[in-house]
């Protein structure tokens, strides 16, 4: 008969320490997410009237060197979308005081979704931003959309009334 052979398997009760360091371990991580969700929940991570990702001035609901956010923003100020941002604006009527009324640089994305806006100058982009307007009306006294230096305008389905410009590479579909 073979000794080790047929008998249960050996097992080790953990130690009085290495439960210590367990316990220790799960508080830290939990601790750890209770920080994140406190942080979270505090810094109202809203973006804008339809909440995108974007970078962490945007979550904080506050755009460009003006700092407006988005449901506070009435067309007395530029409202900028600047950098890496993800903008959406959907359902507004403004008329805008400011020169331009919006303004898109940078990597910026700026989607309009049924918004009605009037301006002098109603839409500036530039640098390689992404501006989307679907459904709703533009209108500039001067400019409607003044886009150059890369950006990209896209209309869909929107009423533009006013000058359209377009230079430095800019492109600009479906406005005429």
């Amino acid at each position: 008969m073979d000794p080790f052979q047929n008998h249960p398997p050996v097992r080790q009760k953990p130690s009085g320490c290495s439960t210590v360091i367990l316990i220790l371990v799960a508080l830290g991580l939990a601790g750890v997410g209770g920080a994140v969700a406190y942080y979270a929940f505090t810094h109202d991570e809203r973006l804008a009237i339809v909440p995108t990702a974007g970078a962490a001035e945007q979550q904080a609901g506050t755009f460009g060197t003006g700092a407006v956010a988005i449901d506070d923003w009435n067309g007395s100020t530029t409202f900028e979308c600047t950098g890496a941002q993800h903008v959406t604006i959907a359902g507004r009527t403004i008329a805008a005081t400011a020169t331009p009324a919006l303004r898109a640089t940078g990597a910026c994305q700026l989607d309009l979704v049924g918004v009605t806006l009037t301006a002098p100058t109603a839409i500036e982009a530039t640098g390689g931003s992404h501006v989307s307007i679907t459904g709703g009306a533009i209108t500039g006294t001067v400019t409607a959309i003044d886009a150059s230096g890369g950006a990209h305008v896209d209309v869909v389905g929107a009423r533009i009334t006013g000058r359209v410009h377009r230079g430095g590479g800019a492109e600009i579909t479906g406005a005429r």
